[in-house]
């Protein structure tokens, strides 16, 4: 849905991820340097529903001053309550998504079972170069950066460490 017609969003968490994460985190719902912001659940639940993705990049726009006091990402923040649910760890699963997303008269409810990038729920190649690109395009630009995905991808335990890190020197 529009993020502008979304009431309010329940996330459900398991108790081992709501320190980190969730209503133990004294800074979930204002987070004021980047790690507050990888940690803050709400922030990556507006963030992703702004359209400005989790990636590092959306966090140093956050950081940088440009999306911090962003109104329709604080708003989003405002509308989302965490919940802690024990039953979540009942599961054979691991940092669970359970999200129910409330609009008007309708609701959406969302349950992942494993994390995205988890080992039973990899990023696809695409997903993967994503990453890559948003960690290392703006340090190391197009190019440079291009040459060390295509290292990354064809490195093996036998390649020599030394000469995949000498593609990150700036």
């Amino acid at each position: 849905p529009d993020p502008a017609n979304i009431d309010k969003i329940v996330a459900r968490l398991q108790p081992e991820t709501d320190s980190i994460v969730g209503t133990q985190n004294e800074n979930a719902y204002k987070p004021t340097d980047i790690i507050e912001v990888q940690y803050s659940l709400p922030f990556q639940i507006a963030l992703a529903a702004h359209g400005f993705g989790n990636g590092y990049q959306a966090h140093r726009r956050i950081v940088d001053g440009e999306l911090i006091d962003n109104k329709d990402l604080l708003e989003m923040v405002n509308k989302v309550e965490m919940v802690v649910d024990d039953e979540l760890d009942t599961r054979n699963s691991s940092a669970v998504a359970d999200m129910e997303i409330e609009f008007g008269d309708n609701s959406e409810h969302q349950f992942i079972e494993h994390s995205k990038g988890r080992a039973e729920n990899p990023l696809t190649e695409e997903e993967f170069r994503a990453k890559i690109d948003d960690l290392t395009v703006p340090v190391l630009g197009e190019e440079n950066a291009e040459q060390l995905a295509m290292a990354l991808d064809s490195f093996s335990l036998q390649d020599s460490v030394s000469e995949l890190m000498e593609l990150t020197y700036i």
